[in-house]
């Protein structure tokens, strides 16, 4: 979802390319992390000056369900990309997760210690250490994302909505702090962020605290359906864990000649009804 939409954000000066693994098209780069050399020579043959390290298996329940699989993804692949920017000299744009921290002391800065508590945020950290070895790297940090995009089916707003105009009544955890964020202001805010050639970890994040409820409640205000239908629960007791607030400080990416990050209350206003 992010990859998509960095592509589309890309003006004609970045020659972006888009990578993909099960969903083929002449415009996009297909690579499989399950044959690394074939990876590593497809990008280098592509000569890139920029990469941007998108790809994960994001969903900490699959994750915990499919600990290979993720090993695979999200450590040996991301080792994979770091070893083909190397080769290049290539700048290496590594998305990294909120979930690299444990939510117990909020907000977090760049240079605070990581201590993750679900196998998808370990599998993230892995990788943020695969991408530092690369000479010339960033690490963007983002909480979970949304997009405009109501038919794409990772967006988590197409989900929600597709329930409640099922008629659905939405049982939601009230109780997890969350921070949603539009994956076109990620978007806008990475290719910026590379553009000046800013170096190391830093925070991307709307700073409006919210849950899944709260989110869920907001969606179906705007798109007419009755809030009434969201229904406040405790955090699921199956599943991986999550951290209950890993609240990014975004301090640095404010200091910075940025784009502004909307809050969801704000962004999900500008929606057209799906």
């Amino acid at each position: 979802m992010l990859g998509r939409e960095i592509v589309r954000h890309a003006d004609a000066t970045w020659n972006a390319v888009g990578a993909c693994h099960r969903t083929p098209r002449e415009d996009l780069l297909q690579l499989d992390f399950g044959r690394p050399d074939e990876v590593i020579a497809r990008i280098v043959e592509g000569a890139f000056t920029h990469i941007v390290h998108c790809a994960a298996i994001r969903d900490p329940d699959y994750c915990l369900a499919h600990p290979d699989e993720t090993e695979a993804t999200n450590v040996r692949g991301s080792i994979t990309v770091a070893t083909a920017a190397q080769a290049l000299g290539a700048t290496l744009c590594y998305i990294s997760t909120d979930y690299v921290f444990d939510g117990t002391c909020p907000p977090y800065k760049e240079d605070d210690t990581p201590n993750p508590v679900n196998l998808y945020g370990r599998s993230k950290l892995a990788g943020e250490r695969a991408a530092a070895t690369v000479p010339n790297h960033m690490m963007v940090r983002i909480p979970a994302l949304y997009t405009a995009a109501l038919g794409d089916k990772a967006n988590v707003l197409t989900g929600l909505v597709n329930r409640l105009e099922r008629g659905e009544t939405l049982q939601l955890d009230s109780e997890t702090v969350r921070y949603y964020t539009r994956a076109e202001d990620v978007a806008a805010a990475v290719l910026l962020l590379l553009d000046i050639g800013h170096q190391g970890v830093i925070h991307v994040s709307a700073d409006e605290a919210t849950s899944k409820a709260a989110f869920a409640r907001l969606a179906a205000t705007h798109f007419g359906y009755p809030s009434d239908r969201v229904v406040d629960t405790e955090p699921p007791s199956i599943g991986d864990v999550r951290p209950h607030n890993s609240h990014l400080d975004t301090t640095l990416y404010r200091s910075l000649p940025t784009p502004s990050i909307r809050p969801s209350s704000k962004s999900i206003q500008e929606l057209r009804a799906p």
